[in-house]
């Protein structure tokens, strides 16, 4: 009792001082005894804990149970552990209700979860509610054992916990940044993975990771876009990432989304389906390349995408690699349906089971920056067509106005234009405009003979 009344004072002391937005902290326990364990934390309304987070010696213990909706926040600064964390579940186990939004923020300290001997998912952000978990700073340590695509650090909504033929949005987003690490481990036979996009009985959202920094180690898998209808998103644009396996749509649709030249990439295999995207937005200079250290394969019908960030602006014939690897099997990669006359793509496969990464993917720009009626000359169509969109911003009714890709048409599209002006070959005038010129050139031809 005295364990339960000096959590709760500790609780809402630092609540209050960290977070007023949420104010009155409460956290319920239910089922078994504290003492004993057999329950579970849930929170209950808006609950912050703060401070130290869960340490040894305060509940919840290294083999308890968290469960965080009801628009809860766990806000973890310091030690803090639990065998399982899930967010945006019904805390009632009511199979026909939605479940209400959880959150995480960690800005330090050591957040693990997980039993190092047991299998199973240890922390699952999104079951029947939308879930958040923002990775500012400090270590997230996952540590149950799971084989390779049966993840122990889930994303994504389940219908199971949803009234039989609803579609609630069940989103989940997993932030990481500065100098935040997430470490996933097991062992060789179950080494733990990451599934972004798990979907299940008609729930519906989008699984994020966004990297914009930190460090991401995934012993096993890494699978974007697990099962559908939800969408799997890994977005990474600084930081590091690696894994043993990257695996971009293995049922569902998913999207693996490289941003600029700020991130470094490494996994031991790298599989992409029909269902599956390899983004590369091409930044100022250039974009990171995505290391595969053995096999690469893209099955029939699996897609690339080649963009730009906002303000690029890339010239014709300049060439990308976007994928190095020890062997590239192509089975089947198409080019983008936006992508098509803009860009080529060219595969050298590589010698498998050789010393060096030989296999490369690269993407080539087909043409001059200017020329944004793709005619192969830079003219006054391509200025027509940004003066028809001036000062508009997206979503436009021509979005080839927009020539540096920052959303807005004005002054540096325009400078795009004029920057090329003429470049290209001119186009041969039609037949009738062409008998024009000669009737002119004619005419032109008889009056200086009159001279």
């Amino acid at each position: 009792m005295r364990k339960t009344l000096l959590l709760a004072s500790i609780v809402f002391l630092l609540g209050a001082m960290v977070s007023p937005v949420y104010g009155q902290v409460n956290l319920e326990w239910v089922g078994g005894t504290i003492d004993t364990g057999g329950g579970s934390w849930h929170t209950n309304t808006n609950w912050v804990y703060a401070g130290t987070g869960f340490t040894p010696d305060l509940e919840p213990q290294a083999d308890d149970t968290v469960y965080i909706d009801n628009d809860g926040l766990a806000l973890i600064m310091g030690a803090a552990q639990a065998k399982y964390i899930y967010t945006g579940r019904n805390a009632a186990w009511n199979y026909y209700d939605q479940g209400s939004p959880g959150y995480i923020k960690q800005t330090d300290g050591t957040l693990t979860v997980g039993d190092p001997t047991e299998s199973h998912e240890a922390l699952r952000l999104g079951y029947a509610g939308k879930s958040v978990y923002d990775h500012l700073g400090g270590i997230l340590n996952v540590v149950s054992l799971k084989t390779s695509y049966d993840a122990n650090f889930w994303l994504g909504g389940s219908g199971y916990w949803h009234y039989p033929g609803t579609t609630d949005d069940v989103s989940a987003t997993y932030n990481i940044s500065g100098d935040a690490v997430l470490n996933i481990t097991g062992t060789v036979a179950q080494p733990g993975g990451l599934n972004i996009g798990y979907w299940q009985d008609g729930a519906l959202g989008t699984a994020l990771v966004n990297q914009t920094g930190g460090t991401v180690n995934v012993m096993g898998k890494i699978v974007v876009g697990d099962d559908g209808p939800g969408e799997g998103r890994y977005k990474i644009s600084a930081g590091s990432m690696s894994c043993g396996t990257l695996h971009v749509a293995r049922y569902g649709p998913g999207t693996f989304q490289v941003r600029g030249s700020g991130s470094t990439m490494s996994a031991g295999e790298y599989t992409q389906t029909n269902n599956g995207t390899l983004q590369c937005d091409v930044g100022n200079p250039g974009i990171s390349v995505v290391g595969v250290t053995e096999t690469a394969t893209f099955e029939s019908g699996s897609t690339l995408d080649v963009g730009r960030m906002p303000g690029v602006v890339v010239e014709k014939d300049e060439q990308f690699v976007l994928m190095t690897a020890d062997y590239i099997d192509d089975q089947g990669l198409t080019l983008a349906a936006g992508d098509i006359g803009l860009w080529s793509f060219t595969i050298i496969p590589g010698a498998a089971g050789d010393s060096g990464d030989n296999g490369l993917l690269t993407a080539t720009r087909l043409v001059i920056s200017g020329d944004l009626d793709i005619s192969g000359f830079v003219g006054q169509d391509d200025l027509d067509i940004v003066l028809a969109e001036w000062g508009n911003s997206a979503p436009l009714n021509d979005p080839r106005a927009d020539a540096n890709v920052d959303e807005f048409v004005g002054q540096g599209d325009l400078d795009v234009v004029l920057g090329t002006w003429g470049q290209g070959n001119a186009p041969v005038p039609e037949p009738a405009s062409a008998s024009l010129l000669l009737l002119g050139a004619v005419a032109m031809l008889k009056r200086r003979w009159r001279k």
